[in-house]
């Protein structure tokens, strides 16, 4: 209660335009989401959005802001007067919500979107471990998820649902990401196997598109379709080689699928360093995106470019603030 009511002191529309003025409107403000659902389908994840919060989203930023396309915000040309904060709008990883709420409705809106889509799941069919985590934990009872003997922890998840719930989730999947890329999968088979054994998980949340969804998406006019890995490992704890491996690899999925040359890229999770912002350059990208929480001082690098996360948790006034550059106390996902 104490931080929705600091939320709303701080998403005031006085606080923000004294923000707006402080900052300029030089400042774009890119936003990181990752999955749209329907408002009656049950997802305890951070990653999938409503599709009626999506839309009252969508309805402020209309009435504030510019929502702008990756080439017009590369370009620094917004679409209407400078008065205005640009706003472009990600999706990262390639959920198959993207294609059956999110296409739909940014078509019937004419909202532009760019959607970063790692290919290993696609070209699999298979959700990558952490969704397939947050899948078996999709339950209709409490469970005391306890993992000690496989050196982690007891997790209380529940029902009931909301944020705390999911940060519990989240320490789970952080704990997974910690132990290693190379035991990602094998930590998820045992989380499925755990819970599966008291047949209390509800139906999956969460599933990638299928290439023909993936290839649909990118004929919108609406829609950029970007790079995003074909792993989505951490790049920097793989060789060099690897990781161009992996994007040369995604991108040329890319364009056997959609006949067309991907030209942006989103580091999976955010993770870069300086030789990957120069591999990505080399090899003819225009822009990559990280999840840095700020706004993207125009100025700087191209290969950096920072994003505001947005989720299930968020508030309108957490939004507000999101959209702002402004502090939030959130439950996010580390996972992007």
């Amino acid at each position: 209660m104490i931080r929705g009511i600091a939320a709303k002191i701080l998403a005031h529309e006085g606080t923000l335009s004294l923000s707006t003025r402080r900052r300029g409107t030089s400042h774009p403000t890119v936003l990181m989401y990752h999955e749209l659902l329907p408002d009656d389908r049950q997802a305890e994840a951070w990653t999938a959005v409503r599709r009626s919060d999506f839309l009252r989203q969508i309805e402020y930023l209309r009435t504030k802001h510019s929502i702008v396309t990756l080439a017009e915000l590369l370009e620094g040309e917004p679409r209407v007067s400078d008065a205005r904060r640009s706003v472009a709008l990600t999706f990262d990883d390639g959920g198959k919500g993207n294609f059956e709420v999110l296409l739909p409705l940014i078509e019937a809106e004419a909202v532009p979107i760019a959607v970063f889509v790692a290919t290993g799941q696609i070209e699999n069919g298979s959700p990558f471990w952490f969704d397939r985590v947050i899948n078996a934990l999709q339950l209709s009872s409490p469970i005391a998820l306890d993992l000690t003997r496989h050196g982690l922890r007891t997790y209380e998840i529940g029902p009931p649902v909301g944020a705390r719930n999911w940060q519990t989730i989240q320490r789970l999947l952080v704990d997974i990401k910690d132990r290693g890329a190379e035991l990602n999968d094998w930590y998820a088979n045992v989380v499925e196997e755990a819970v599966s054994s008291s047949h209390i998980s509800r139906p999956p949340a969460l599933a990638p598109m299928t290439v023909s969804e993936v290839a649909a998406l990118s004929r919108s006019a609406f829609v950029t379709v970007g790079a995003h890995s074909h792993c989505h490992r951490l790049l920097t704890q793989i060789r060099i080689e690897e990781a161009e491996a992996s994007i040369v690899r995604s991108r040329q999925l890319l364009l056997e699928w959609t006949g067309k040359v991907t030209r942006d890229f989103a580091y999976p999770s955010g993770d870069n360093n300086q030789p990957l912002r120069n591999l990505v350059e080399r090899l003819g990208f225009r822009s990559a995106f990280t999840t840095v929480e700020e706004l993207w001082d125009t100025t700087t690098s191209r290969y950096a470019i920072p994003r505001m996360a947005v989720g299930r948790y968020d508030s309108l006034d957490n939004f507000k603030l999101a959209v702002a550059g402004g502090p939030r106390m959130v439950a996010k996902s580390l996972l992007g």
